[in-house]
C-alpha cells in the first residue's frame, strides 16, 4: 500500500538572513512544533561532528544550526508540506526530499510563490513512488 513507507524530509532554514541566535530559535520552536504536530513521524536536529560539517555551515551545541530532519508517512506527505508553507511561506527554505529507494531531489524556494512550486515539485517526485507501490 502506499502509505506505507516513510520519506525523508532535511529543511534547511541557514538562509533565512536571522542571526545565529534568532536561527537557532526559529529551528528548536519549529522542531517542538513538529514533534507536536500529526504530519510527522520523527523529526531532529542534524547532529554534526567538526570533520562532517559542510563548508560554511554552523553547529551550536553539537547540531548543525537551521536544520531539521523528519520523516513522514506518505500517506501525511502533503499535510507536511502544507503544514511547512504555512509557517515557512515567507522565509527562505531549502528541502531535500528523498524516498525509499534512495533517490533523492533538493528544492529551494525564496517567496511564498515560490514555496507553492517546491511543494507541487515535491508531489511530483514522489508520485512515482506511490504508483508503484
Amino acid at each position: 500500500m502506499a502509505d506505507e513507507f516513510t520519506v525523508q524530509f532535511t529543511i534547511d532554514l541557514t538562509d533565512t538572513g536571522l542571526e545565529d541566535e534568532e536561527l537557532n530559535r526559529l529551528t528548536v520552536t519549529l522542531l517542538q512544533q513538529m514533534k507536536d504536530s500529526d504530519e510527522f513521524e520523527k523529526v531532529n536536529r542534524v547532529a554534526v561532528e567538526d570533520e562532517d560539517m559542510p563548508k560554511g555551515a554552523k553547529s551550536l551545541g553539537g547540531f548543525l544550526l537551521g536544520i531539521l530532519t523528519a520523516e513522514v508517512n506518505a500517506k501525511n506527505t502533503k499535510a507536511a508540506l502544507s503544514w511547512l508553507r504555512d509557517r515557512l511561506g515567507r522565509k527562505p527554505l531549502k528541502l531535500g526530499v528523498k524516498k525509499p529507494n534512495g533517490t533523492e531531489i533538493n528544492l529551494e524556494a525564496s517567496r511564498r510563490e515560490d514555496v507553492e512550486l517546491l511543494i507541487q515539485k515535491a508531489q511530483e517526485f514522489l508520485k512515482d513512488t506511490e504508483d508503484t507501490k
